[in-house]
Formats: structure tokens, sequence, C-alpha cells
């Protein structure tokens, strides 16, 4: 059921009653009009009645003396007020549908492009480190101990390549080559590892665990993010845990350990966003998660029921309330071109921030080819 005050229709969920003038099923925001008139039994106790009664009181209280103060002050304080919320509800929740609308007609486009771009860094990663594999040897050619991890994978699957290869059997000259790469990768590997264990064991080197792929912005996640923000970052760090699950285990011991510290570095990571995650949901309040998960509250707003009966002699809608209606759509109308191209152009920021981004790695692979 929803709430039968046109400008509302909000769904109901427990928080609804019954006016008490005209019967309908309203809730709760919309009941906070009491009156004592209508309780010949109990004539102090205070009944609620929905905001399409009262404006049709005003309509019949008299403009002058102490009744015009009183229609006064509820018009222009009580129904402004009210007006102004329910108006403020109606653009949050066109504002959300569009943006819902934005991510479903470009989100597939980024996440693909972010895909693409996650390969080419890989990519450019170990051909950078091939390009360095010769002064693997010495120290300072690396600058962390992230970047001489990623020597040290690169390297042993060069040494599985090769072993898995295997020596030519008829080629004499292929043989000597296969036994002069082998010899050459495993000097250079068991270098790199050494100077893994030596940076590992400086109590003054600044560790950067795990893969260069771990997104820095997760880093710390802030308790203040919106809920928007956190959903990103969950589905991200998800993504991310995956690949480094499905990623095959280096051959190596150093390696090894690397491996399952980055996949238990974005692991926590994922259980602290998650957390505060189930957190932001719970201090949302249920009028806002109702609201949010009820896709055609807006197409129900001004939709009313021909056939309910009302008691004396009453007739809705009255000029007021179509009145307070138009003024509503009207809003809606006026913010929905603001909202389409603020997430029109949010979208479109995003892929031009991505594309240079592709465009820019690109470009450096071509370099490091070049050199």
């Amino acid at each position: 059921p929803r709430c039968m005050v046109a400008c509302c229709a909000k769904r109901l969920d427990n928080d609804n009653d019954w006016c008490a003038r005209c019967g309908r099923l309203a809730c709760s925001r919309c009941l906070e009009f009491h009156v004592t008139e209508y309780s010949a039994l109990n004539p102090n106790q205070l009944q609620s009645i929905c905001f399409e009664c009262v404006t049709q009181i005003i309509d019949v209280m008299g403009d002058t003396g102490t009744e015009g103060q009183v229609r006064a002050f509820i018009s222009n304080v009580r129904l402004r007020r009210y007006n102004d919320s329910l108006t403020q509800r109606a653009i949050e929740l066109q504002d959300y549908q569009v943006k819902m609308n934005a991510k479903a007609q470009f989100g597939p486009g980024l996440l693909e492009l972010r895909e693409e771009i996650r390969r080419m860094e890989r990519a450019k990663d170990e051909m950078q480190v091939q390009s360095q594999g010769a002064d693997a040897g010495s120290q300072n050619s690396f600058r962390s101990i992230a970047e001489c991890e990623e020597v040290c994978a690169v390297l042993t699957r060069h040494y599985n390549d090769l072993m898995e290869r295997g020596c030519p059997e008829q080629d004499e000259e292929g043989q000597i080559r296969y036994i002069a790469a082998i010899s050459a990768i495993t000097d250079r590997l068991e270098r790199a590892q050494l100077t893994l264990l030596e940076m590992r064991s400086r109590p003054s080197e600044v560790r950067s665990s795990g893969s260069r792929n771990t997104v820095s912005c997760f880093d710390g996640i802030d308790g203040g993010d919106s809920f928007d923000n956190l959903e990103s970052i969950c589905e991200q760090l998800r993504m991310q845990y995956i690949d480094l699950r499905r990623s095959e285990v280096p051959a190596d011991e150093f390696s090894q350990i690397a491996h399952i510290e980055a996949i238990s570095e974005v692991s926590a990571r994922l259980e602290d966003a998650e957390r505060k995650l189930v957190e932001s949901r719970s201090n949302r309040t249920s009028t806002e998660r109702i609201d949010l998960e009820d896709p055609v509250i807006l197409d129900a707003i001004g939709v009313r029921d021909n056939e309910w009966p009302l008691p004396f002699d009453l007739s809705y809608p009255t000029a007021r309330m179509e009145n307070q209606l138009d003024l509503l759509r009207g809003a809606l109308a006026q913010q929905l071109g603001v909202s389409q191209q603020k997430y029109d152009d949010e979208y479109r920021q995003r892929r031009q921030v991505l594309t240079e981004r592709h465009n820019r790695l690109a470009n450096e692979m071509r370099h490091i080819q070049g050199a």
C-alpha cells in the first residue's frame, strides 16, 4: 500500500495510520497534523489528520481575527515547511533515479576501460622489469621492495617458461643458447632474490608489500565516505581480491610470501570497507531505504483513488491541492534537466580521465619498447 496523499505516494512500511477526518491511509509524515474537534467522546484527545484535510480546513476558515491568524500560520509556516520537505524528497529520489540510469548507461563502458588500463599497467610493469633485469644484481637499481619483488616474479616466470620449453635435442647451437639462457636467468634471479632478502632485513627500508596493482586510494578508508563511494570501493576491492586469488602462485619462496601478503592486505581492506558499508546502511533511516528501493514512487505521485468514499461530503482534490501538486511537478521537471546534465558531465569527465591515462600508458609502453 501507498500513502493516499497525492503529493506523497510513499510506500508504507509499518509507519502508517488512518486519517481521523477522511479515513484514508497515510504515512506518519503526512499525519503530523493534529486536531481535537473531531472526537466528541474525547474532546481533549488529539486526533491525527492528513495533510490534504488540513488544506481543505484552511480553505473554509475565516480571514480575520484569531481564526485568520491561525489560518495564516498554518498556511505560511506548517504547510510551507511540509511542502518543502515533500518537494526536496521527490527531487532527491528523482536525482537518485537519474544517477542509476546514468550508471547503467555509462558504467559498463568505464568498467571495460578500467580493466584495459589495469592490463596495460601490468604489461608495462613487466616490460620495465625486463628492461631492468640486466641490473638486477645491484641493490641500488631497485627503488622499493615492491619493485624488487616484481623483478623476482618476472624472472621466475621466464625461468619456468624455459624449463617447460625444454632443451633442443638435435640442434647443438640451440642447446648451447638454451644452456646459456638458463644460466643467465638463474644468475639474475639469484642476485635479485639476495637483493630482496637484504632489503627486507634492513629496518630503515620502507616496505611496500603486495602488488603494484593494489589501488593506493584504498590504503585508508575514511569513516566519512559516502554510501555510494563505499559501495564502489567494496566492488573494486572484491575484483582485486578475485584477481589475486586466480593468479598463479609464484614458484620461488620470496615471491610466494609477497603474493600471500598481497592477498592478506586486500582481504583486510575489503573487510574494513564492508564493515563501514554495513554501518552506513544501518545509519540510513528506514524512510530513506524504502524510498530509494521504490523505483515507481515518482510515477505514483499524483495518483488518486477516486473510488474511496469520503465522509462529511468532502470532495477531493480541491483547487489548493491541485495547485500544490502542480508546484511539485514543476519543481521536478525543472530539476530533471539539471540532474541529467550533472551526471552526464560526471561520467564524461571520468571517461576523459581514463582515456588520457590509457593514452599515456600506451605512449610509455611504446617508449619502453623503443628503448
